[in-house]
């Protein structure tokens, strides 16, 4: 079965109640997870978010118009604060439910009187110990207790504020100028006018800073508050213009003759909690509301799910309110243009798409190999020394009727075998050792810890020109160095000696792939081949594979495009290469018997075409990857289309697709199944890169994007590697510097910029080197001081 991932996803809007009231702005509506609050004239009327009362709750005492509105819960309740142009009132929603529930009249708390100067906007603080009250001149922070003024700051238009903390608050000036203020000490802490048009939603949570811009712009801070030091950085931003685009939305809208401008209604940070191992934690996500798609994006991944709501127009609200996330759903409060009413109604999320495969996808086998499976198709030659059963004995000479002299029967009494014991100890031979390709390693007992300071790098000049690619073998002794001169180097990777050059292809060499056991190498190029070569008779290629059905079959049709990728497979039973947008399973034999002088110039080695998949729906396969040093059914293959194909070879059939993985084509995708020296906590990860987008962590069980490293600037094709332990990454940026990144999302270290622009990086395969290729032949080593 074929399943289709997509970050673009249908929902369906279940409309609960209409409200009619007065034509409201996003400040006369108060919400929270439980209550909701929304001005009618010079009252409040006041209800639950789901399960409500049959009528609303009444709160009258304002003797003008109630312009703002807010509400917030801490340990003792949930406190409505309501402002008008007389009065600030403080209503406890516990005593007001007390009051209705007995029939006695409902009151508040008056905390101010504002002298008919009537506030823009309300902001309470987390504990529900502060509120700031934004005036048209200035914003004043009010003590709820005793009523007094603790912080003022002067104001010049209507603008937002929001508690960082109890002891923080940022503010919004002129529309594009960001403060944050220390309310106790009346002192600016950090201040930022890095934007281009006007902010329209600000919000602060857990030490989270999302801003909201006219022009579509979605930027979210981290904020690091301690006695030490306090700081605010920039994690990401997310252009919705772009995410849209990029989900194909705008081209169904212009299909439907519907208007694709795009403006942001509303934006809401919610905590999602999920339980792993037992483990209850708390993801992020920011719902995002626009004219024309739900937008919710993942602060851990950066991921954006553009959710489509069929049959309502988004682009008739003003604002809308969000509620947390109760399983696939979301309640919301949405205020119409034109209707003096409000809308509640719940936005169900459908997230299983037709013929969603309810089996987890895994890198480990979960059952045998089928009878049919094409992985039992190996090549074994037919052994031309065995004799066939019933043969007769025929003579050398002469025709099979005359017989034989005798001379080929076996003589009927043999001589028992009887030991030598007559030796003395001088004429005792010690055993020469056997000199093995796949040399025995000692696995370390830690992983090197690439947060520390590294040493000096050391650099090797290997050529005369750029390097395209390198290589490391399963024994950590070997380095290939691929190059557009038509050839490739294989070196020491300790001492960086010259062992062979490689010479045979006609084009350049784009990559090479070392066998599990190192004694084979793999290399592909642009002259649509690729050529296999023994490491210990490094002179000529022991295998071309450069027909699409193999040499043994009769049809000799060459492959048609560049090889893009070419490895071993099914530890080292297949080989795998991908060419245009198709990719082939091989079975191959290597004849390693001694050759005559007769027949040394026939071709012994042989290569078949096992399977060969097409994917229709791109170009071209830009990129493939496939485990080897374990046995495991699945390859994985990027398209031209942004898509990640998933095959099973067990079943030859593509199992799933991802949709839209990057804004752009897939340069690069690594499988990490570990090395000879250290095994990976976790095989089912895999990470792609592409060129203005980073790198992403894909977890192949949830078909989710677990994590995304963009500190580094990617405009071009970034080569990276992931350590065999699976805990770090190694990139190269546009400033060509090495970046290392924990895969728990932490930027580690970056390095000085190098000489010239970096082709290509690699771990050494027990982790405790990182290994650059550069456009200038020099080849870079890096190592940990310890």
């Amino acid at each position: 079965m074929h399943v289709l991932f997509y970050l673009f996803r249908m929902t369906t809007i279940n409309i609960i109640k209409h409200y009619h009231t007065q034509r409201l702005v996003k400040n006369q509506i108060a919400f929270d997870n439980e209550y909701f609050a929304y001005v009618h004239e010079k009252d409040i009327l006041l209800n639950k978010v789901r399960h409500g009362y049959p009528e609303h709750i009444k709160l009258s005492g304002h003797h003008s118009s109630v312009t703002a509105l807010c509400i917030g819960t801490n340990d003792d309740g949930t406190y409505l604060v309501s402002a008008g142009s007389h009065y600030i009132i403080l209503w406890d929603v516990c005593e007001i439910e007390k009051c209705f529930t007995s029939g006695n009249p409902v009151r508040g708390r008056i905390i101010t009187d504002l002298k008919n100067n009537a506030p823009m906007n309300l902001t309470i603080s987390k504990n529900c110990s502060r509120i700031c009250v934004v005036l048209c001149n200035e914003f004043l922070i009010y003590n709820i207790k005793d009523a007094s003024i603790i912080f003022s700051l002067s104001n010049d238009t209507d603008s937002e504020v929001s508690f960082l903390s109890e002891k923080l608050i940022v503010c919004c000036f002129s529309g594009v100028k960001l403060e944050i203020w220390d309310i106790e000490e009346s002192l600016q802490v950090w201040t930022s006018s890095m934007f281009k048009s006007s902010i329209s939603y600000l919000i602060a949570s857990n030490n989270i800073l999302t801003v909201a811009c006219s022009n579509n712009v979605i930027k979210c801070f981290g904020i690091k508050n301690n006695v030490e030091e306090f700081s605010c950085q920039e994690r990401f931003k997310v252009d919705l213009d772009k995410e849209l685009f990029h989900h194909n939305l705008v081209e169904q809208l212009q299909e439907s003759n519907n208007n694709i401008h795009t403006r942001i209604i509303s934006v809401f940070m919610a905590e999602c909690k999920k339980i792993a191992d037992d483990i209850d934690t708390i993801e992020y996500k920011l719902i995002c509301a626009t004219s024309q798609a739900l937008c919710i994006i993942d602060y851990l991944t950066q991921e954006v799910e553009v959710l489509h709501i069929r049959d309502f127009d988004l682009d008739s609200l003003i604002t809308a309110h969000f509620c947390q996330i109760d399983g696939d759903s979301v309640f919301c409060l949405a205020v119409p243009m034109f209707d003096q009413k409000i809308i509640s109604m719940d936005i169900a999320f459908n997230t299983k798409n037709d013929g969603y495969q309810e089996d987890v996808i895994t890198i480990l086998p979960k059952s045998p190999i089928t009878d049919g499976s094409i992985l039992k198709k190996e090549l074994v030659p037919v052994n031309s020394t065995q004799k066939p059963k019933n043969s007769k004995q025929s003579s050398v000479t002469f025709h099979t009727k005359i017989k034989s002299s005798g001379y080929n029967k076996k003589p009927q009494c043999q001589q028992m075998f009887k030991p030598n014991t007559s030796f003395s100890a001088k004429s005792r031979k010690t055993p020469k050792s056997v000199t093995r390709p796949h040399v025995t390693h000692d696995i370390p007992c830690c992983v090197t810890d690439w947060s520390i300071p590294l040493k000096e790098p050391k650099c090797v000049s290997i050529g005369t020109c750029n390097i395209n690619h390198i290589s490391l073998s399963e024994c950590n002794q070997y380095l290939a160095c691929s190059f557009p001169d038509n050839s490739a180097t294989l070196l020491n990777r300790k001492t960086k000696n010259h062992l062979s050059t490689l010479c045979g292809h006609n084009g350049p060499i784009l990559g090479s792939y070392w066998n599990h056991s190192s004694t084979f190498l793999l290399t592909y190029s642009a002259d649509c081949s690729a050529r296999m070569w023994k490491t210990d008779q490094p002179g000529n290629s022991v295998l071309d594979l450069s027909l699409i059905n193999g040499n043994l079959s009769k049809k000799v049709d060459k492959i048609p495009k560049i090889v893009t990728q070419a490895q071993f497979y099914y530890v080292d039973k297949f080989i795998i290469l991908t060419f245009g947008n198709s990719i082939g399973l091989y079975s191959y034999y290597i004849d390693e018997s001694p050759k005559s002088d007769v027949k040394r110039y026939l071709e012994r080695n042989k290569y078949k075409l096992v399977k060969l998949f097409t994917d229709s729906d791109c170009q071209s396969i830009t990129c493939s990857t496939a485990p080897n040093n374990i046995y495991s059914y699945v390859v994985l293959t990027c398209g031209s289309d942004k898509t990640v194909q998933i095959y099973d070879m067990n079943t030859s059939s593509s199992i799933a697709c991802l949709k839209n993985v990057h804004t752009r084509p897939v340069s690069q995708i690594v499988l990490n199944t570990g090395s000879s020296f250290i095994q990976p906590e976790n095989y089912n990860l895999f990470t792609t890169s592409a060129p203005t987008d980073g790198i992403k962590l894909w977890d192949i069980r949830s078909m989710k994007c677990v994590m995304k490293y963009h500190s580094h600037s990617s405009t071009s094709i970034c080569p990276f590697d992931v350590s065999p332990c699976g805990k770090f990454i190694v990139t190269s940026g546009d400033d060509d510097c090495i970046y290392i990144y924990d895969t728990r999302s932490t930027l580690l270290q970056v390095t000085s910029k190098q000489k010239d622009k970096i082709t290509s990086v690699s771990f050494s395969k027990n982790g405790k080197s990182i290994m650059a290729g550069l456009r200038n032949a020099n080849l870079v080593t890096f190592d940990t001081i310890c």
